[in-house]
Order: C-alpha cells, then structure tokens, then sequence
C-alpha cells in the first residue's frame, strides 16, 4: 500500500473512470490517485466539473475512490514511525481527494436514492475493530432501548 511507484494520475485515468466501472481490485488502477507528487494533479483531473459529471454517470466509481482514498489514509496514519517526504504527500494526495469526492456528494441532491444515502449513510451495523473478538448476536435493541423498555416494566408493575 504505501510507497507506490506509479507515474501518478493522467487525463485517460479520469476518462476511464467516466465510462467504466473501475474494479475495487484494481490496486495499481486506484494507487495512481496517491502515487508521487499527484497533489496537483488531483485539483486539475478531479476538478468539481468533473466529480459531479462522475457523480452522475459513475457513483460507484466515486464511493470505490473514496474508499480507496480513506483506506489507503487510514494505513499511512496508523504507522508508529516516522512518515517519509513520499508518505506524507500520500496523506495530502488522500485528502484532497476525499476533499474533492466528498464535496460533489455534498453538493448533489439528497434524498432516498442519492449517492449519499446509497453509498455513505447507508444503516448497517459497523464491523468490529481488528482485534476485537466479534460481538455476539443481539436482538437488535439498543442500551436505550432496553433502559426504557425496563423503565416502562416497572412502572407498570
């Protein structure tokens, strides 16, 4: 993940974005958005123009570059060492791409149906951290719940 040496991001890269699905697995496609001094790059490809036509024709191609973006800054910053020249404009590439995704999400209509309620906000339960045991099932009530369920039993009684 880290250390990439891709030539960075092209005018073809964006196109191909517009008119294909671009696979989640495709690493070596997604590493260019981070790989050696992108940073400029990023505001000339990904400019708001072209994230709300992507937003329009690719959202899934959005949503993957966001998470590639997150997770890619999520490994960078999770490193107990010293960060190099080379991983520290990986982390501004992934932040000015997460600024540029999350701005045209921002901007696009809301609603059922829109890319923030499909893709970001979606109600799913969030999976466990790494090296926590998994929960056991639950009935799908909260603390809350439960509380004023228990309230509601013992002023009944």
């Amino acid at each position: 993940m880290g250390g990439s040496t891709s030539a960075g991001i092209t005018v073809e890269d964006g196109r191909r974005l517009l008119e294909t699905h671009v696979p989640r697995n495709e690493t070596e496609f997604w590493a260019k958005f981070w790989a050696k001094d992108v940073r400029s790059e990023i505001w000339y490809i990904l400019d708001p123009h072209f994230m709300r036509a992507l937003l329009e024709s690719r959202p899934a191609n959005v949503f993957t570059l966001t998470a590639m973006a997150t997770r890619h800054l999520e490994f960078l910053l999770s490193k107990r060492q010293k960060l190099s020249l080379e991983q520290r404009n990986e982390i501004i590439a992934c932040v000015r791409i997460l600024t540029r995704c999350l701005q045209a999400a921002n901007e696009s209509k809301g609603g059922e149906g829109s890319f923030a309620s499909t893709y970001l906000w979606r109600q799913q339960p969030a999976p466990p951290p790494s090296d926590a045991p998994p929960s056991p099932p639950t009935n799908n009530a909260s603390p809350a719940d439960t509380k004023h369920a228990s309230a509601a039993a013992a002023a009944a009684a």
